[in-house]
């Protein structure tokens, strides 16, 4: 494995309310055991070799709990947390059997209502969920019930954020500026402590995306908490990220021809990337880390490829589509989230499980009990219910 440089970190002991570059510290990075994704973007990799048969759940549809779009999902043992940022504008929550149990959806500046949804989290330890509106500078917190407990004024501006630990948390700004915080301005990363005390910064800005000659994102807030371990990937980079409250750890790099790489981002503007993405290939912003596989999604010229690392073996999977006899598999596709830590989740309309519903009654040939069993999500489905949970377990291989 090649030496990888990270240029770019600095940290900053200072409280909140200061904003004198006092005390500033360079983040340690460690070099460890760096996995690597090669993907081969042309291969047509066997499905089944990497993942179980799916199991299905259906979200309950009742007239107060009709989804419009999933922007993020949240499942733990017992929860599923849907965000509909742009349609519902509201946080819905279901048992782990898809029983509507709640929903966050009061609109205002008043006590527990909210003006927009920036981010949701699940704080476990405090059993809390936990909505992010950037517009008024707060984070709410409810109760598993939906119930609201209180809030908590936002130290910086961030458009999406995860604890670290019980008192730490890690945020993503996606550029915003925090002039009256010069300390962390113009820093994509930043960790602080519950009392705003700021431990540290990351992955600066170029003076092209300062002056917006350079203002292309990936995505909003490319931080993901799996297990106890939280992930970064700065935009168009080839890296994934664990972060902890002083360090970085690059854990997986992505490798496929025609990457883009960030060596000339100072030259870089806006005419020049959207010409690059005829012809280059950058990581979408999907990253998903299980006990068994670890699975990342790239966009290229010709599509999306997916890309699954099997740690037992240090193997991987890739290709922009796949093979499969079982009609199941055809419901695979990028996962929004994961459970359990060993399943991804894929979420399908109801419409789709319509439109494939005659050719799985004609292709499974085996009526055994499991298969009975999924098939009950086909039954009495509307095209006009709330969408599907699918949960592909990756097999140990």
């Amino acid at each position: 494995m090649k030496t990888i440089y990270i240029l770019f970190f600095a940290v900053a002991l200072v409280s909140c309310g200061r904003s004198s570059r006092t005390n500033i510290n360079t983040i340690q990075t460690e070099k460890g055991d760096v996995k690597q994704f090669t993907i081969d973007a042309d291969e047509v990799f066997e499905i089944e070799k990497v993942l179980e048969e799916p199991t299905f759940v259906k979200l309950e549809t009742k007239p107060e709990c009709l989804i419009g779009t999933i922007d993020k999902l949240i499942c733990t043992d017992s929860l599923i947390v849907v965000v509909d940022r742009r349609v519902a504008q509201a946080v819905f929550v279901f048992d782990s059997a898809g029983r509507f149990l709640g929903k966050i959806a009061e609109k205002g500046k008043g006590p527990g209502e909210f003006t927009e949804i920036w981010d949701v989290n699940i704080n476990e330890e405090s059993r809390h969920i936990e909505l992010l509106d950037e517009k008024l500078k707060k984070i709410n917190k409810y109760t598993y019930e939906c119930r609201y407990v209180d809030y908590k004024r936002m130290p910086f501006i961030f458009t999406g954020y995860q604890p670290l630990d019980s008192s730490t948390f890690a945020y993503y700004t996606n550029k915003s500026p925090n002039a009256r915080q010069p300390i962390i301005n113009n820093n994509l990363l930043v960790t602080a402590k519950s009392n705003n005390k700021i431990l540290g910064k990351a992955f600066p800005l170029t003076q092209n995306e300062k002056n917006n000659s350079m203002s292309f994102e990936t995505f909003n807030a490319p931080l993901w908490k799996y297990g106890k371990s939280v992930f970064f990937n700065p935009r168009f980079s080839d890296t994934i990220f664990r972060v902890t409250p002083n360090k970085l750890f690059a854990e997986y790099i992505v490798k496929m021809r025609g990457m883009i790489s960030s060596a000339n981002w100072e030259k870089m503007d806006n005419e020049r990337f959207q010409k690059l993405l005829e012809t280059h290939s950058y990581l979408n912003g999907t990253f998903i880390d299980l006990q068994d596989h670890s699975y990342v999604n790239v966009t290229t010229p010709k599509g999306r490829v997916h890309g699954f690392y099997l740690k037992s073996s240090g193997k991987v999977i890739s290709g922009r589509s796949f093979s499969t006899i079982n009609p199941f598999y055809n419901f695979f596709e990028i996962p929004l989230a994961a459970k359990s830590n060993n399943s991804f989740v894929v979420v399908q309309t109801a419409q789709q499980i319509l439109d494939a519903k005659a050719l799985i009654n004609m292709s499974i040939k085996t009526k055994s009990p499991k298969i009975q069993e999924e098939l009950k999500v086909f039954s009495k489905l509307s095209k006009d219910d709330n969408p599907i949970l699918v949960f592909f377990k990756a097999k140990k291989v």
